[in-house]
């Protein structure tokens, strides 16, 4: 799903507005516009989806956790969102909710194998062995180059 053709010019200018000052490194200030946005712009979805990424770079997991959740909602189809909630869930250590959010049904359908990569490690964690090897051999069948394919 190509997220970025299909938002409204206010949603697409409150992005640009927090990923300009993400990129000056003021996250919390991107973090504060973007939340004030929120009840202006036409679609929420991509908006809750990079403050729940940003609030995770700035170690602010529970509001980022929050915030993907409600951007998982609106878009369960978003590979990346699935991916930064899972990432986001084993920062706290919630490896079964990482597991529940990159379920098979997404996985097959996430390109970048990142999903994979993250069940894999949760299942891991959770000394789930037969789980871990089937998202890792699912990495390596489709990916048998990729150096990275396990990290």
């Amino acid at each position: 799903m190509n997220q970025a053709a299909q938002i409204d010019s206010g949603t697409r200018d409150a992005l640009q507005q927090m990923v300009g000052l993400a990129r000056q490194g003021r996250r919390e200030e991107a973090r504060k516009f973007g939340k004030a946005a929120l009840s202006k712009v036409g679609d929420t979805a991509p908006l809750y989806a990079f403050l729940g990424r940003l609030a995770c770079e700035c170690g602010d997991f529970e509001d980022g956790i929050v915030e993907l959740r409600a951007a998982l909602q609106m878009l369960p189809d978003e590979a990346m969102v699935r991916c930064d909630l899972a990432a986001a869930l084993i920062q706290i250590g919630d490896f079964q909710g990482a597991i529940d959010v990159s379920d098979e049904k997404y996985l097959r359908a996430d390109r970048s194998l990142q999903l994979a990569r993250l069940r894999g490690y949760s299942a891991q964690q959770l000394e789930r062995w037969s789980d871990a090897v089937e998202s890792y051999l699912f990495v390596i069948e489709r990916a048998p180059n990729d150096g990275d394919s396990l990290n």
